[in-house]
């Protein structure tokens, strides 16, 4: 297994997992994108050096690599084998050896243009949330100082741009920006920006010496805007920001080459490719987009641009995916004439995914369902998941659980409720708070509707949930175990009402402001009704499958433990699945996957 680092001083690095250790390696520097993007498994075509050892007795999994632009430094981020918190290591290229090791690291870690720092997020012991932004210098080990603290409850999230000057945090509605320090510019916090909040995916580039930032937001309407950022001094300044409004079913993605800012779109249903000069769409706003409509096949569902983006080549690789078949690598040449690819034709073909509606209760809202049908030797399950939480929407990323299922010919759905983000904020709303009930039954009546969907009348509905998802599911099955032939939860949050009381809880202002507040005793006594932990009866329950993580902060795993004897009690067959030293993975790829597809083969 190799995957792609970037191009530093025309080399490609990238790591390599030979089935015992990780090596970081450089190509020659004629070697392409294409040769170590290969469309399936394959070997390297290319001649290659190995820089580095990463000693796989060292860590759990590997997380990241990044590499400082004089291949002088690599920061590697790993998941202790040992303890439930993630360690920075930084590497000495020339050596091979270790000179920095920090623990308690979150996602992401950035080496400063000028080699003379690195910024990474430090974590909170206790929580595993992000609550500090550090800088740790790369010539004097003892230097080591915070740059900017945040409210761990708030789960802060790290993002930086593309060009590695700028770091961005998101807690709450906030967002704190950090320009990082360089040779030409010193380090410097704007914080609390609370226009920017709702902007996706920002960037930045200096155009013929001016700053410019681009970001993209939907409104309430579900319009979907451009925004274009002239300045450090106007991020605070809403009002001088430009909005052009993109006339599109959604926003994707967004990144900047030298000389074009590429959006990638759905239209009318297709994916679409948008590109403009960047400089005519700064100081000519009435330039036109030009377009790329991508033909994918029924089951290819996912398009991803493959970062990280070398911003000087016309030529960009980007993945197909769906959850049930491996990414396969194409390119992207925006110096052609084309106005459409198409790769609907192309492949083999063992899958189709579809999407339906099936109408709710009220008898007015239609909740959208993906179903992954398979084609060869399909059996008469289907297993139906949900998240239906926090306004997150179905990532169509592969997975090889799923494709297992497809497989071994058991249909796959998704369940895109009210309280997910399929249909923008709305949507989420009407599935939050004392509308909860509303995730809940919007599942139970996918599950009750599923069957004429896939042209069986007997087919046996196997519910599936990770995190709030597993609350969706078990939430519904204490409302009606009958619609189900059994249920597969990971890390379920199990009793939200207790969850919005505690305040040592890490996520208890997203659990409050999603599930309800414990100050307002409707809130309470609404949740008090739908928290499964609290509302197992008498009834005949299906069968289950309940993993648990050992290190999970996440959710409460002697809650878990709890749900799992209350279940027993009612006579109900509950399988355990221990994930040992795990955290708060949910449905990913592990040791125990083959014991997940047994026990669904056996219902």
């Amino acid at each position: 297994m190799f995957k792609a680092i970037g191009r530093i001083k025309g080399y490609l690095y990238f790591w390599l997992n030979d089935g015992n250790d990780v090596w970081c390696c450089r190509s020659g520097k004629k070697a392409s994108e294409s040769d170590i993007f290969p469309s399936h498994d394959s070997n390297i075509a290319f001649k290659w050096t190995k820089c580095f050892k990463i000693n796989k007795n060292d860590y759990k999994s590997l997380q990241s690599i990044e590499i400082d632009n004089k291949s002088k430094y690599a920061a590697i981020i790993v998941q202790d084998r040992k303890y439930p918190y993630s360690n920075l290591r930084v590497i000495n290229m020339r050596t091979g050896i270790d000179f920095i090791k920090l623990n308690y690291i979150g996602k992401g870690s950035i080496i400063s243009s000028d080699n003379s720092c690195i910024y990474y997020a430090k974590t909170d012991e206790s929580s595993g949330a992000i609550s500090e932004i550090r800088k740790q210098s790369l010539t004097s080990i003892k230097e080591n100082r915070c740059v900017a603290s945040f409210d761990s409850t708030a789960w802060p999230t790290v993002h930086a741009t593309d060009d590695r000057k700028y770091l961005l945090v998101y807690h709450g509605s906030q967002v704190t920006i950090i320009r990082l320090a360089s040779n030409n510019a010193a380090e410097k916090v704007i914080d609390a920006c609370n226009g920017i909040g709702s902007v996706h995916k920002i960037m930045h580039k200096t155009i013929e010496s001016r700053e410019f930032f681009f970001g993209y937001f939907v409104d309430k309407f579900n319009n979907w805007f451009l925004i274009i950022i002239n300045g450090e001094d106007n991020i605070k300044k809403t009002d001088t920001w430009l909005r052009k409004q993109i006339k599109v079913d959604e926003i994707e993605d967004l990144f900047l080459l030298e000389n074009k800012i590429v959006l990638q779109v759905k239209f009318d249903q297709k994916v679409q490719i948008r590109f403009l000069d960047i400089k005519a769409l700064v100081f000519n706003h009435n330039q036109e987009w030009k377009n790329i409509t991508i033909q994918m096949k029924k089951h290819m569902s996912l398009l991803k641009f493959v970062r990280p983006i070398e911003v000087n080549k016309q030529s960009v690789p980007y993945s197909i995916e769906c959850p049930a078949c491996r990414p396969s690598i194409h390119y992207l040449n925006f110096s052609k004439e084309e106005s459409s690819i198409d790769y609907s034709s192309s492949g083999n073909l063992n899958h189709v995914t579809q999407q339906y509606n099936i109408l709710s209760r009220d008898g007015e809202t239609e909740i959208p369902v993906t179903i992954i049908s398979p084609i060869r030797n399909p059996q008469n399950k289907i297993v139906l998941a949900v998240y239906g939480s926090y306004g997150i929407k179905f990532n169509y990323n592969y997975s090889p659980l799923i494709q297992s299922l497809i497989d071994n010919g058991i249909y796959f759905a998704y369940a895109h409720v009210r309280g997910g983000g399929e249909k923008g904020e709305k949507w989420h709303q009407a599935g939050m708070g004392i509308n909860k009930i509303n995730s809940i039954h919007d599942y139970l009546d996918v599950a009750n509707g599923i069957n004429r969907l896939v042209h069986r009348t007997k087919c046996k509905v196997i519910g599936m949930g990770a995190s709030a998802g597993g609350f969706v599911v078990a939430s519904a099955l204490n409302e009606n175990p009958l619609s189900f032939a059994g249920i597969y939860i990971s890390a379920p949050f199990i009793s939200p009402l207790t969850a919005i009381k505690d305040v040592k809880n890490p996520r208890w202002r997203m659990d409050m402001l999603e599930f309800g507040n414990p100050d307002n005793k409707r809130d309470v006594q609404i949740l008090r009704h739908l928290s499964p932990l609290e509302n197992i009866k008498g009834k005949h329950y299906p069968p289950a499958l309940v993993a648990l993580n050992e290190f999970d902060v996440n959710v409460n795993n002697y809650q878990i433990r709890e749900y799992i004897d209350k279940l027993r009690k009612t006579g109900a067959s509950v399988d355990l699945l221990l994930r040992i030293g795990a955290s708060h993975s949910v449905f990913k790829a592990s040791n125990h996957e083959n014991d997940e597809i047994r026990w669904i083969k056996r219902i």
